[in-house]
């Protein structure tokens, strides 16, 4: 991993424990089948996130509120389906 890349991924996300945690995020959701909008070939699922986050491919907020999404054990109904 370059410190070029870091550099670049703490442009955007600039507290580190945050950067570790929605990179983590991204990398899994790479490894069980979804999809870069990058080409990462011959990349691993970590580097290819790292590159999502410092190219602004992917933001903060989004990787949040898909982290959320996932952990959620069930959804809030909406006001129309009462």
């Amino acid at each position: 991993m370059s410190r070029f890349l870091m550099e670049g991924c703490l442009k955007h996300i600039p507290d580190h424990f945050l950067l570790v945690v929605l990179a983590s995020y991204r990398a899994r959701v790479l490894a069980s089948g979804g999809v870069s909008v990058l080409s990462g070939e011959g990349h691993k699922e970590a580097i290819i996130a790292l590159q999502e986050i410092a190219q602004e491919c992917c933001t903060q907020e989004s990787l949040r509120d898909g982290m959320v999404k996932s952990l959620q054990n069930f959804s809030v109904l909406s006001e129309h389906s009462k």
